[in-house]
């Protein structure tokens, strides 16, 4: 009964062994494709940065006869780089009353954002 007992045992470390082992490679596998998930949708948002940069900007956009038009999609190019950050685990620099000034101040209204 007992050398049925250890047996069992040892058969049952075995398998949690295995199942522990399985699980790790399954966290692996769920973190590349997690990753590849991540990439494909900042691939879709880059190509679409690109096609609205392209589009909109041929000329001065201060020349442009509807400047809100032009002013918009740069702030839509300027959100989806910034979201291509952030999901490539960047952080936001947001200037809050409690915080050191040390982050440089942020963009005026038509200046080029630094991405």
């Amino acid at each position: 009964s007992s050398e049925l007992t250890r047996g069992l045992r040892t058969k049952l470390g075995s398998i949690i062994g295995q199942a522990k082992e399985t699980q790790k490679e399954l966290a692996a596998v769920r973190a590349r494709k997690d990753a590849l998930a991540a990439f494909i949708e900042n691939s879709k948002i880059l190509e679409r940065a690109r096609e609205s940069s392209e589009h909109t900007w041929a000329n001065n956009p201060q020349e442009s006869d509807d400047f809100l038009r032009e002013y918009v999609a740069q702030e839509n190019v300027a959100r989806d780089l910034r979201r291509i950050r952030l999901n490539l685990g960047g952080k936001l620099r947001v200037a809050s009353a409690d915080a050191p000034t040390s982050s440089p101040p942020p963009p005026t209204v038509g200046a080029p954002s630094r991405v």
